[in-house]
């Protein structure tokens, strides 16, 4: 009789143990990998200093947004009429004025078109946490100066 009674314990102590490393994995696989797609119209009027575009969008699932994007380097090439440009993008819901997320983007503009990667390195509010990247296209309008691309890639929230 002890025996099954210890045979019992050791049996109930394992599942519950079982139990709670499931429970403290649950959070991790909690996360969320969705599309992510929006579409940006910069110029570069109206801009907050230090702020070389800004303008609007919208991210699909999320719904509009303002941002902007700041160049952190240019330089001539890979080829004629070509420049190669990092920057970096901050997206801000609209519906709440707080939710944001920062965009590492590196590329070509090329004429008039621009192809590009971007990485997600930051979020707060709903954004908080979030992850992904993808790549980007666009072109480059003469009036107002400005833009009109396209990112397309993944987002993963916690």
């Amino acid at each position: 009789m002890r025996r099954r009674a210890a045979s019992g314990r050791v049996l109930l102590l394992s599942t519950l143990a079982a139990l709670a490393a499931l429970a403290i994995a649950l959070p991790a696989s909690a996360e969320s990998t969705q599309v992510f797609r929006a579409e940006f119209r910069d110029v570069e009027t109206g801009c907050p200093t230090g702020v070389d575009l800004c303008g609007k969008g919208v991210i699909q699932g999320f719904g509009t947004v303002t941002t902007t994007l700041t160049l952190t380097s240019f330089a001539p090439g890979p080829g004629a009429n070509c420049v190669t440009a990092t920057a970096d993008r901050v997206v801000t819901l609209d519906s709440d004025g707080t939710s944001t997320l920062l965009l590492a983007v590196a590329g070509t503009i090329c004429g008039h078109t621009a192809e590009a990667t971007f990485t997600i390195t930051s979020g707060t509010g709903v954004f908080a946490g979030a992850t992904g990247g993808g790549t980007l296209s666009g072109v480059i309008l003469p009036d107002p100066q400005g833009d009109a691309v396209q990112y397309l890639g993944t987002i993963t929230l916690p």
